[in-house]
């Protein structure tokens, strides 16, 4: 995870909550705000912070991003599982 840079903003907070809406079909969609859930954090600060698209010195990595980390790392490792294997028969990668 070294070379993915995470950008601090409330949307990837761990306490940011998202709003959404139902359209006519009934289905839910995000809309583009929400709102922080930590108490900490007044509400005029996360405005001025989320308009700016920075976060505060509360934040928290949330945890889909934490998940998505993992499977980053996961799907990492296997590439170069199959690259070695490949290896191992003499296969010629393109990239090469």
């Amino acid at each position: 995870m070294d070379d993915i840079l995470i950008i601090k903003s409330c949307k990837n907070c761990a306490y940011y909550r998202e709003h959404y809406a139902k359209d006519d079909n009934g289905v839910y969609y995000e809309l583009d705000n929400g709102h922080c859930v930590n108490k900490q954090i007044g509400v005029m600060t996360f405005k001025r912070l989320f308009k700016a698209g920075s976060a505060c010195c509360r934040w928290v990595l949330s945890v889909d991003i934490k998940q998505s980390e993992s499977l980053y790392k996961t799907l990492n490792k296997t590439a170069n599982r199959v690259k070695q294997l490949a290896e191992h028969l003499d296969f010629k990668f393109d990239d090469e």
